[in-house]
């Protein structure tokens, strides 16, 4: 390691041998890096593509030097918590502690790896113990790529996952947003199984990913004739107009020469919003390990002295201050009020129906429910009368359904019951819903049919005559479970609540299946719950009370059997 002379791997001192309990245990002395692995540090939405990509291309710089070597020398375990983000934010590879020089990195009759090191970024050929080349750390490097800018996490099909699909980082209005395909294309080349088919070296595979942030021709992209063309003239409108000079008008030449600079400015204005927020938020987590109240609010001041910024990409910001609010401060509601407020000021029509529902959820969780329902009467009497118009509509009402605020309003009279709703947005939106609110569905939709017979803690079949059990209750049941497994196996497709997702839905598979007479899983699923809630949130979170009644509810009934 100390002839890998480079700013993007962590620098080693020194090395040697220490006797401990009659054991002789090796060591190296490296030197200390303040600061989070890089998927921690890339978390955060308002961190911008192209600052995630260029921190890739850094680490690429690194294995570069590593690969050139005589003979090479293979990192052979790239995954995030290798990877470590400083304070200037610039990443630092380290632990080369099993990295193996090629003449040796096949030979697995000397050093086997395979099981003790192997991980979810572990190469395929590593998996099964073959050879190691450079196009090993390729592959684990395309597994961090796709991390970073989703924030999934392996093992999964990429092909079937396409980073295009998931991407956490790219606002509506992003200057990236048309180009994903490339994107898309470089991390599916990165990843193949067969290590023939990847980048030949990580030269190649850097090269790439800087065509895609520069706007060139991406050659692992099978393009189409009418996208390379347009991707042409939009980036090189002079050239392209001259091209068309014959058939063209110079009035066409402006007005391309306009656009263009036009879009150019913007571009510069947006990314100086997003490196004054990604910087300063960066820096304030290393720092503080959280975001404070007055680390957000320097974040709205941020937005407001950048204005002239695309209204999308003041949207995109502005619902993550309100997210990190919420998650991380005392005060989160009274800063995502502040936050929602904004988003709703710059906010396209199909994004006002739910940036209005989250907004009035804030009010009522920092009591202020007289505001809170003089914003949401409006969009709930929509609902009765109007309907879904539209995606943002839909996932307004699930957010409102989960709050119960529809319970509270004097207002709301929609003639449908609360099923058939969330079966109608379903059958209507059902491929369009991101996966969070289409778990959110399936996990209402489930706890409507549990309870349309009884409610509270009580045991919903209890006193139940055995034919009426087995005629309609058993079978709503039955439906309430296959909807609650559905609503599970999708929680790990987003980030945002995942635990509490989770707990939640567990608590209340663990009532369906007491219901169902399968009592050892019901009461073992209801404990398992409840120890994740005690393990995973806060101890002042609501989940955890109610985890705990679930069980006691569970018990009690078997108490009585």
């Amino acid at each position: 390691m100390a002839q890998l002379n480079s700013r993007y791997i962590n620098k080693v001192f020194d090395a040697g041998v220490v006797e401990y309990n009659a054991l002789k245990l090796p060591y190296y002395v490296m030197s200390f890096i303040e600061g989070n692995d890089i998927a921690k540090h890339h978390h955060l939405s308002f961190i911008p593509l192209e600052k995630r990509l260029e921190c890739i291309l850094n680490v690429c710089k690194a294995l570069q030097i590593s690969h050139a070597c005589d003979p090479k020398i293979i990192h052979a375990d790239i995954k995030p918590t290798n990877i470590v983000m400083n304070l200037r934010g610039d990443p630092k590879l380290c632990d080369f502690s099993i990295a193996q020089r090629a003449y040796s990195a096949g030979n697995s009759k000397t050093i086997d790896y395979t099981e003790v090191f192997s991980s979810d970024y572990s190469c395929p050929e590593r998996k099964s113990g073959e050879k190691l080349t450079i196009a090993s750390d390729i592959y684990s490097l395309g597994l961090v790529l796709y991390q970073i800018i989703t924030d999934l996490t392996p093992p999964f099909d990429i092909n079937k996952r396409l980073p295009s699909r998931h991407i956490a980082t790219a606002p509506g209005n992003d200057k990236y947003k048309r180009w994903l395909p490339d994107l898309d294309a470089i991390i599916l080349k990165a990843t193949e199984k067969e290590p023939q088919n990847r980048f030949s070296s990580m030269n190649e595979f850097s090269e790439e990913l800087h065509n895609f942030l520069t706007f060139q021709k991406v050659n692992c992209y099978q393009h189409r004739f009418k996208y390379d063309h347009y991707k042409y003239l939009l980036l090189h409108p002079v050239y392209a107009t001259i091209g068309i000079v014959g058939t063209a008008s110079i009035l066409s030449f402006c007005t391309i020469a306009i656009i263009s600079s036009s879009w150019v400015i913007q571009q510069s204005t947006d990314s100086k919003l997003m490196d004054a927020l990604s910087g300063m938020y960066a820096k304030a987590i290393v720092e503080n390990k959280n975001l404070s109240h007055i680390t957000i609010k320097n974040g709205f001041d941020i937005i407001e002295a950048h204005s002239d910024a695309s209204p999308g990409l003041i949207y995109q910001h502005s619902m993550a201050l309100a997210k990190m609010a919420i998650k991380n401060d005392n005060l989160g509601h009274a800063d995502a009020i502040i936050a929602y407020k904004k988003a709703i000021s710059v906010a396209e029509p199909k994004d006002i129906a739910l940036t209005t529902a989250l907004l009035a959820k804030s009010y009522l969780a920092n009591n202020q429910e007289t505001i809170a329902m003089n914003i949401i009467n409006p969009l709930l009497d929509s609902f009765a009368e109007n309907d879904f118009a539209n995606l943002s509509e839909a996932h307004a009402y699930l957010e409102i359904f989960e709050s119960d605020v529809k319970y509270i309003s004097a207002k709301y009279d929609d003639k449908r019951s609360d099923l058939e709703l969330l079966k109608h947005i379903e059958n209507q939106y059902g491929k369009q819903l991101t996966n969070e609110y289409k778990s959110l569905n399936y996990y209402y939709q489930a706890i409507e049919l549990f309870y349309q017979f009884e409610g509270g803690n009580v045991s919903p079949s209890d006193g139940v005559l055995a034919e009426d059990y087995e005629k309609y209750f058993r079978p709503s049941l039955l439906q309430a479970q296959t909807l609650v497994n559905a609503s599970l196996s999708i929680i790990d497709k987003y980030q945002n609540n995942a635990n509490q997702r989770t707990i939640s839905t567990e608590n209340i598979k663990a009532r369906i299946l007491y219901e169902l007479r399968d009592i050892s899983e019901a009461t073992q699923l209801a404990k398992n719950s409840t120890d994740k809630a005690v393990r995973l949130l806060d101890i002042n979170d609501p989940l955890i009370q109610k985890s705990w009644q679930n069980q006691y509810a569970i018990l009690r009934y078997l108490d009585w059997v």
